[in-house]
């Protein structure tokens, strides 16, 4: 059986719909409360929205990066019922605020939707014309794209094994520079999707080679010692968004075979597999500092294949939440799953909206180290002219609100919602700003695609940031985290594109 891609978006409508349906069911049968209905209520909006106005093979074809970053909101929002009955928990489990936080979630994601879809005529802008005059869409060979991503791990390498200090608080010269050359390691991701990029491409069947196939190996066993959950899951999320861009671009086919529903189970099986690792990597975190990375891999695995020390880290992680939980401390904790964690946390949401409402809207001091971020963005010695010393900001913008509220100490590099952040900062002048600067972040992004005739090309410069771009509207820093974005979607591609032209001379 296949299913058609003139039909396919169709067919995956249906999919979504019909998936929530069941869940919305089962949620409102079992934990039927005010708060269920609710929270089941912004997640269909939220879904129609989403089904009605961004999920086009036009939105995918014309604004790929854009695509991807507001479909990332949508998947932590529709997630949400589904992760949490996995635990057989309700949608709102372990949230102060669920009242308050689903509808103002709601109009975050409505006020996206709104700045995507407005005054969008898939058109390249002017951006997209300087981009190309200085060679932005240029096709670059696989072998020059390999010799990128060798450049990139040199830094990267230089990055990780820096990091591992006494106290883990080293401070990198130029890190921040260095950062945007290390996006490169994806770049031979997209070699075997070559028509995403290269127009002339004659291959409409992804090309997987022995060489790609074990890069995809280093690079998932190098990340490990990293001892960071989103190294891990970065590499698959990438080759999962290809390989999505790629289909809906060639309109290919779907097959529903056995050897489809092999896979399926397979991709079933590796979510068990993933949290068991990323349980490993945090009993590892104790040799993360001081420690070698040979010593921080060793570790990890050691844990991750022995039973017994990985119920025990299971049970810790357990008795540790419980504990926080009661003694009214700072947790995030939302599903057993932690890369579903990751992935889809109304929890973080709830809990930055609950301090933000603690300290008061639209804070002095919550504005003023606002300000502050801003500042940081910008290189080095700019800062130094200004007076402005970088190792000020140690904390993240979440550390501060809730050392503000608890009197505590502003350490942890904390994750926080947009929304909360956004209103500790602005009141609720803060959806306006951020239907402003959510603009400017999809005129930017859609400039990285230069639409033709005969189809599109994506330029190697964005394919490589794909991963970054898509978390872009997900828990983190908040306005000031979109802000240090468009720098890097700006300054940090002029710099990537020298980096290019510098090694396609060789």
């Amino acid at each position: 059986m296949y299913i058609n891609n003139a039909n396919y978006f169709d067919t995956i409508k249906n999919f979504i719909r019909k998936i929530l349906a069941i869940i919305s069911i089962i949620h409102l049968s079992v934990f039927f409360n005010i708060e269920t209905i609710l929270g089941i209520s912004v997640t269909w909006i939220s879904t129609e929205l989403y089904l009605r106005f961004i999920l086009k093979r036009s939105n995918v074809i014309l604004r790929p990066f854009s695509f991807i970053a507001i479909s990332f909101l949508f998947l932590f929002m529709y997630f949400a019922p589904i992760v949490t009955l996995i635990d057989f928990n309700p949608i709102y489990n372990n949230m102060h605020l669920p009242l308050i936080t689903f509808p103002l979630q709601l109009i975050y994601f409505s006020i996206l939707i709104l700045s995507f879809c407005l005054f969008n005529n898939y058109q390249n802008n002017k951006l997209t014309g300087i981009w190309k005059s200085f060679g932005f869409f240029n096709s670059i060979s696989n072998k020059h794209l390999w010799l990128l991503a060798i450049g990139a791990w040199a830094i990267r390498l230089y990055l990780i094994t820096n990091r591992y200090g006494e106290d883990g608080t080293n401070e990198i010269a130029g890190a921040g520079t260095l950062s945007f050359f290390a996006t490169f390691i994806y770049a031979p991701l997209i070699i075997p999707f070559k028509n995403l990029y290269d127009i002339k491409s004659k291959y409409k069947t992804p090309q997987f080679d022995t060489p790609i196939i074990l890069y995809i190996i280093a690079t998932t066993l190098v990340n490990i010692t990293s001892n960071s959950r989103n190294a891990i899951i970065s590499i698959f999320i990438v080759l999962a968004i290809y390989f999505f861009l790629f289909f809906v671009k060639n309109k290919k086919q779907i097959k529903c075979s056995s050897k489809t529903i092999i896979w399926s189970i397979i991709i079933l099986i590796s979510f068990s597999f993933l949290s068991n690792l990323g349980i490993a990597m945090l009993g590892a975190r104790s040799v993360r500092y001081g420690g070698s990375i040979n010593n921080v891999f060793s570790t990890t695995i050691n844990i991750l294949t022995d039973k017994n020390k990985l119920d025990a880290i299971k049970k810790n992680i357990d008795i540790s939440t419980k504990d926080r939980r009661s003694a009214n401390l700072w947790d995030e904790y939302y599903c057993s799953n932690v890369f579903f964690q990751r992935l889809c946390n109304y929890k973080v949401v709830d809990s930055s909206i609950k301090y933000a409402y603690k300290r008061g809207l639209g804070d002095k001091t919550m504005l003023k180290d606002f300000s502050d971020r801003v500042t940081s963005i910008l290189p080095g010695p700019i800062c130094n002219a200004l007076g402005f010393q970088k190792k000020s900001i140690m904390s993240s913008p979440m550390d501060i609100l809730y050392s503000l509220c608890t009197n505590t100490l502003a350490q942890g590099f904390k994750v926080g919602g947009d929304v909360g952040l956004g209103i500790s900062c602005f009141h609720y002048w803060y959806f306006i700003f951020a239907f402003i600067i959510s603009k400017l972040l999809f005129y930017i992004l859609d400039s990285l695609t230069y639409k033709k005739k005969n189809g599109s090309i994506i330029s190697i410069i964005g394919l490589v940031q794909i991963y970054f771009i898509m978390f872009l509207f997900g828990v983190g820093g908040g306005l000031s985290g979109w802000i240090g974005f468009i720098y890097s979607l700006i300054i940090g591609n002029i710099i990537r594109l020298i980096y290019v032209k510098i090694v396609t001379l060789l």
